[in-house]
């Protein structure tokens, strides 16, 4: 009797160390379930975020595409605009076309632009002069411009374009003229500011008038 109650006594001190070890067992086995459970769910987090994100940014591009493209149509009007104000000009009124460019620079001294202002002088009448303000961004000019006899010159305007640099002027001049038809080394730098009379006719369109000669100091 005593043997069988040593025996039973045996058999539940190995149930309870049996029944420990499950539990412990099972215990190890939650926490590192509880912790792949947790990476994915904080890969699922991390990957919802990414997938967030990448939306916004699709959107502020998008934003920004179709910005641009409506500011670019709204120039592509303007410009066609202005064209087809020429070509008025031109084919009913009796003008011609002038175009050239300037010398694009950009002016360090806060209190001037980065535009230059162009003009066409009347060589019969004194108070008959055209001028546009040209960008040294976008260095290109074009101008429509009565029959008429013609000096080009350029100044570099103040940062309220109210306004031009004193002393300093460009001119469309001769040998800038001949620079553009012969090349630099057929070129005599003996006509650098002698200015070239340009003859504007009707319905005619002039190239490389180009005002870009600032040897001269002016008063």
């Amino acid at each position: 009797m005593k043997l069988l109650k040593k025996i039973g006594k045996i058999l539940v001190i190995l149930l309870i160390l049996v029944l420990i070890g499950i539990i412990a067992a099972l215990g190890v086995a939650y926490f590192f379930k509880n912790r792949d459970l947790n990476d994915i769910y904080s890969q699922y987090n991390q990957a919802t975020d990414n997938l967030n994100k990448s939306d916004q940014e699709n959107k502020i591009t998008i934003n920004n595409l179709q910005d641009s493209y409506k500011e670019l149509n709204q120039k592509i009007d303007d410009l066609t605009k202005e064209n087809n104000d020429l070509k008025s000009k031109v084919n009913v009124q009796g003008f011609g076309i002038v175009k050239g460019t300037i010398l694009p620079f950009i002016v360090g001294d806060a209190t001037l632009g980065q535009y230059q202002l162009v003009c066409a002088s009347n060589i019969s009448n004194a108070n008959i002069q055209n001028c546009v303000s040209v960008s040294s961004l976008e260095p290109k000019f074009m101008m429509a411009l009565p029959e008429g006899s013609y000096n080009f010159t350029a100044r570099i305007q103040t940062a309220d374009a109210k306004s031009t640099m004193a002393n300093y002027r460009a001119t469309y001049s001769e040998y800038i003229q001949c620079v553009s038809k012969n090349g630099l080394s057929k070129c005599d730098k003996s006509k650098l500011t002698k200015a070239v009379q340009v003859d504007v006719k009707a319905g005619q369109t002039l190239e490389n008038v180009n005002p870009i000669d600032w040897a001269t100091l002016t008063p």
